[in-house]
């Protein structure tokens, strides 16, 4: 066999496995020429939405350590809605919870192994504050690198999206949202 072809087969069967492996481009809220998938309901934007809750959640925990609801992207369908909410200890922005504190899931960018969350959260003095989660995994389990916290405005509040009591039935398919194996470590 020539040295073309050995070269031809394994650059294919390279090419074939970084394919498998790419979790691609999400983006939400959508950006102009938009080339991303908005749709929040795949693993690698649920994942990473669950990733950086945890640590908002570490850091900023709510007021006196209570119930708090989690407002995610429009794009969320509402059983992943509501799973993810579950996986961070919360419950979904329903009618019944708006009066909880809410941590909102502002913006999510997830560019093959590197990802980007913008939450914003309750201060617990009437203000909200935000902080951008810094990512990388895809082809690991997702661990947070960076945390930036930002003054209350710089990063929007998003309008709430709230789902029915019957729309959050835990309805998704499991492989689609199943949490990941924890990292060995999280280093801020």
């Amino acid at each position: 066999m020539s040295n073309l072809r050995r070269a031809a087969i394994g650059g294919s069967i390279l090419a074939s496995l970084t394919l498998a492996g790419c979790v691609g481009y999400h983006s939400y809220p959508p950006t102009p020429e938009q080339r991303a998938r908005e749709s929040m309901g795949e693993r690698a934007p649920v994942d990473v939405m669950v990733r950086a809750m945890d640590r908002v959640l570490a850091m900023h925990p709510p007021a006196g350590g209570g119930a708090f609801a989690v407002n995610m992207p429009i794009t969320t369908p509402p059983d992943v809605y509501a799973r993810v909410a579950d996986r961070v200890g919360g419950r979904p922005v329903m009618v019944e919870t708006a009066s909880l504190p809410i941590y909102h899931i502002a913006g999510v960018r997830v560019r093959n192994s590197r990802a980007q969350v913008d939450i914003v959260w309750p201060t617990g003095r009437g203000t909200n504050r935000s902080s951008t989660v810094w990512l990388e995994g895809g082809l690991q389990p997702w661990s947070v690198k960076r945390v930036q916290e930002w003054n209350e405005g710089v990063i929007a509040t998003p309008e709430l999206y709230f789902i029915r009591a019957g729309e959050s039935a835990l309805t998704a398919q499991p492989e689609s949202i199943e949490p990941e194996a924890a990292p060995a470590s999280d280093n801020p």
